[in-house]
């Protein structure tokens, strides 16, 4: 190899150095905004609620090699904790749905981790609201409810000042392939996905009593599909457009309660959490949209 080529093969290493150094992990989002959303009605404020996983583990994230966290983690410890809730804070989410096992739930070092959690959320400038979902990793998996719920109770998750609320009542959330089982006629609420409100996996842009889903992306949980298959997919990643479309239309409809399928969901490619393939893209554009419905909340509602 002539010393010509080898001075060009080095210019072109130094260029891509020089780009990847480059990049901002939270850039301007300004030219992925959308057409500004008309005023609200008076009062009429939705809430952008998101799934978000403790234990990526769970989700065969060794066998996931397209797509990291950045900057990627090893444990639900208080750094990563910290990180992920002023992010979550900073898009412009509400609350946060903890999806959690129950195996793992009934583990000691995961309810330290869980109030951990709780209390970070509250401290944030803006506090951030929690929720727990129980959601197996069985396609059914039967459950106790009146057990289930003692417990919720025991371990002070409905006493947070952060807890989850609505219509002033603590939840505790079951997934939709929970199965459950009994009475339970206590002072505490609970909802299982797929009944009062709907499901993940059911009709897109479902409102059923104010709640809608937005899902980020879906590979029906096939961790092992490359990019190149995004075109196979359920809700393909691409470069965000059905996303965004699907934002538009949640906050367009009469939805009180949009909750964003989902943080860090890397297993089903349903992930908005920077990362190694778009870097901030997903991000951005939720965080574009937030601030649109935020300033369409304000402005005066035409006569």
């Amino acid at each position: 190899m002539n010393l010509s080529r080898v001075l060009f093969l080095l210019l072109q290493v130094l260029c891509l150095f020089s780009v990847s150094c480059s990049m901002d992990l939270f850039r301007d989002n300004s030219d992925i905004t959308a057409a500004p959303l008309p005023p609200l009605p008076p009062g009429r404020r939705p809430e952008f609620w998101v799934e978000y996983y403790p234990y990526p583990c769970w989700q065969q994230q060794n066998s996931i090699s397209y797509a990291r966290p950045v900057p990627d983690y090893n444990g639900w410890t208080d750094i990563r904790m910290e990180r992920d809730l002023e992010r979550l804070s900073a898009a412009g989410f509400q609350a946060v749905l903890l999806f959690l096992t129950p195996e793992h739930l009934a583990k000691a070092t995961t309810l330290e981790r869980v109030h951990r959690f709780y209390d970070l959320a509250a401290a944030q400038l803006e506090p951030l609201r929690v929720g727990i979902v129980l959601s197996p990793i069985a396609n059914e998996f039967t459950l106790q409810l009146d057990n289930v719920m003692t417990f919720f109770r025991q371990q002070g998750f409905a006493d947070k000042t952060n807890a989850l609320k609505f219509a002033g009542t603590s939840l505790l959330f079951f997934d939709q392939n929970v199965k459950l089982l009994g009475q339970y006629q206590g002072a505490l609420g609970y909802i299982r996905f797929g009944d009062y409100w709907p499901s993940r996996s059911g009709t897109a842009g479902q409102v059923q009593r104010g709640f809608t889903w937005v899902i980020a992306a879906d590979n029906g949980g096939n961790a092992h599909l490359l990019p190149k298959y995004h075109d196979r997919w359920i809700v393909p990643r691409g470069r965000g457009e059905q996303f965004a479309a699907a934002l538009r239309q949640a906050m367009l409809s009469q939805a009180e309660i949009i909750c964003v399928s989902s943080w860090n969901n890397f297993n089903r490619g349903s992930f908005i959490e920077p990362n190694s393939l778009e870097y901030d893209l997903f991000f951005n554009i939720f965080q574009a949209n937030a601030r649109m419905l935020a300033a369409a909340s304000r402005a005066p509602a035409e006569p």
